[in-house]
């Protein structure tokens, strides 16, 4: 009975390991960019290199922003216009729940994220307004060489930590006979 479970938890440990590893190499790496819209001038607040998809850029505007990262050799690696969400569709009941009011608002504030793909070789993320006049540089450089490390230590850390799982089950079941 011992050898049949200790055959199960090797099985299941394999597929395991087999549909992360699938997975992971499914995904890939975003950057997501938090900015900011203040009457017609946007500014960066922050970013940040998530494990995900890019969302599908086929879909864009005739006019609006443009955002384009350039590599280190300043050639351009990605490029699409957007636009900046100010609108917000707004319903409201009256108190007594039997009127509806509301429609569209448009905001001269707002906060906003973009998700991009994520480039190794990436220098600065430029966006321009619809009057193709720079807004924005924002630097990626620095970071990306940064987080390189972090992806290189992080699969070799999990994969340690289940083979010290792995063996404290396993010592675990050679106790109880």
């Amino acid at each position: 009975m011992a050898k049949k479970n200790k055959i199960k938890l090797t099985l299941t440990t394999i597929i395991l390991l087999i549909l992360i590893s699938i997975a992971a190499a499914q995904t890939g790496k975003v950057l997501i960019l938090n900015l900011n819209y203040d009457d017609g001038k946007i500014t960066f607040k922050d970013k940040i290199i998530k494990i995900g998809y890019s969302p599908d850029m086929k879909i864009q505007p005739e006019e609006g922003y443009r955002l384009d990262v350039v590599s280190r050799e300043d050639t351009l690696l990605y490029s699409f216009k957007f636009e900046v969400p100010l609108d917000v569709y707004v319903d409201a009941a009256s108190a007594d729940g039997k009127e509806m009011s509301g429609g569209l608002i448009r905001l001269d504030k707002a906060d906003f994220a973009l998700a991009i793909p994520y480039f190794e070789d990436a220098k600065e993320i430029k966006i321009y307004d619809e009057r193709d006049t720079q807004q924005l540089g924002i630097n990626v450089e620095e970071k990306a060489q940064k987080r390189s490390k972090l992806w290189i230590i992080m699969p070799i850390a999990a994969f340690i930590l289940l083979l010290i799982a792995l063996f404290l089950h396993k010592k675990r079941s050679y106790r109880k006979f």
